[in-house]
Formats: structure tokens, sequence, C-alpha cells
């Protein structure tokens, strides 16, 4: 008859004590490589889908609803006679007022109207907004930036569509405008009287017929806010 192998208990309790000891290292290795959500630069380096500050909330809005697209914004600007940052600027404060004037009228805060905007909109078409970092992070180029890949016959190779490098600065303006919008040092370009800005859109936009039927039956009024690339629209109030 085989004896049966046994542990005794002083092995038991060497086992439990080593494995206490390696549970010890991996949590706090594991804390200290988690993100400092509790400080402030841990919460400003977080991406745009994560952030709850309302200034990099709002600077996460306005670089995807002014385009994401710095060629374009520049050709506009040439079109018009105008600076592209002047050109962006003007953009910028029209959508970051247009956002305020929204969210008063709802009666929401403007951080909460702005967490609604972004998960009802959910960066669609743009995705790489949703990955925009803040504080001293904010030059990295973003995760899911743009590129073209090709197969060939030693494998694929992509290509950036854009660059960052171009990207970046507005980035950078759409910071500071989300700043400035909510200190009130950026002014609203757009008429106030009767009625403020609350609607946006590009020339597209326009052409959809939820747009065509607002402003057919009056219930929205374009309104001139300069030379930007969008449309603004107030509401018509009864």
């Amino acid at each position: 008859m085989k004896a049966e192998a046994s542990i005794s208990p002083g092995c038991l309790l060497i086992l439990a004590v080593v494995g206490f000891v390696i549970w010890a290292v991996w949590t706090s290795t594991a804390a200290h490589a988690q993100p400092a959500h509790s400080t402030r630069e841990g919460a400003r380096g977080r991406v745009c889908r994560d952030t709850h500050r309302t200034e990099d909330r709002l600077a996460c809005v306005i670089l995807r609803e002014t385009g994401g697209n710095a060629r374009a914004r520049e050709q506009f600007a040439a079109s018009v006679g105008l600076e592209p940052d002047i050109s962006f600027n003007l953009d910028a404060a029209a959508i970051g007022w247009a956002l305020r004037n929204r969210a008063r009228a709802a009666h929401r805060t403007l951080n909460a109207h702005l967490a609604h905007y972004t998960r009802r909109r959910s960066f669609v078409g743009r995705p790489w907004t949703g990955y925009l970092r803040t504080g001293r992070a904010w030059a990295q180029r973003p995760l899911l930036w743009p590129r073209n890949c090709t197969r060939t016959e030693t494998g694929t190779r992509c290509r950036w569509r854009a660059s960052w490098r171009l990207t970046a600065p507005y980035w950078r303006r759409a910071l500071d405008a989300a700043e400035g919008i909510l200190s009130g040092e950026i002014r609203d370009p757009c008429p106030r009287e009767p009625s403020p800005v609350e609607h946006w859109g590009s020339d597209e936009d326009a052409r959809r017929p939820q747009v065509v039927e607002a402003l057919a039956s009056g219930r929205w009024v374009e309104v001139d806010c300069g030379p930007t690339r969008n449309r603004h629209y107030r509401p018509r109030r009864r």
C-alpha cells in the first residue's frame, strides 16, 4: 500500500506568506501604473472620452465640430482672405457659445450638457477625437489617428492620412479657446438678440430634411456670425 503524500503545516505557512508577498508587490505596482485621477494634472492628462473637466470637454467638442482637418481649414481661410488661426477661432467661439446657450436653455450645467452631447454623438466619423489628450500630454498624437494602408508583396504598408504635426496647433487653440469662452474673455461672435445661437452645421448639414424643415417652418432662423466654415441658427422664441 502506497503512502499518501502530505504537506506539512510549516510548508503551507511558507507558501501562504510567499503568495501574500507576491500579491502585495503586484497590487502596489499596478496602483503606481494607473493615472493619478485624484490629482488635477492626472485628470487633465486623460483622453477626451474620460475627462470630467468642463474646459477639456468643451475643447474636445470644439475640435471635433470644427472639422478636425487642418488642411481644409487652411483652404477655407485662404478662400475668405483670413489667417487660418483667425478662421478657426471664429468657428471655435461660435460653437462654444452655442453649446453654452443650449445648456442654459435646457436648464443644465454646461458640463452635464457636454457629457450628454459626447455620449450621444460618440465621436462618430472622427473616432480619434475621443483620444485627444489634455494637460501636459496635449501634443501626443491620438489613438486611431487616420491612416491609409495598402497591401504589397512584402506585407502591409501604412501611411498617415494627414499630419498630426499640422493639426496639433489647432488642438492647442481649441484648449485655449475653451478656457477663454468659459472665462468670458472670448465673446460670442454671433448676435444674441432676439435670441442667441444654439445650433450650427456645415453646408452639407443645411440640406438635411430636419434642418430644411426647421428653417421652412420658422422654428430656426439662420444668423450671420462672420466668415465661419459653419452655418449658425437661433431658435425662434414663441
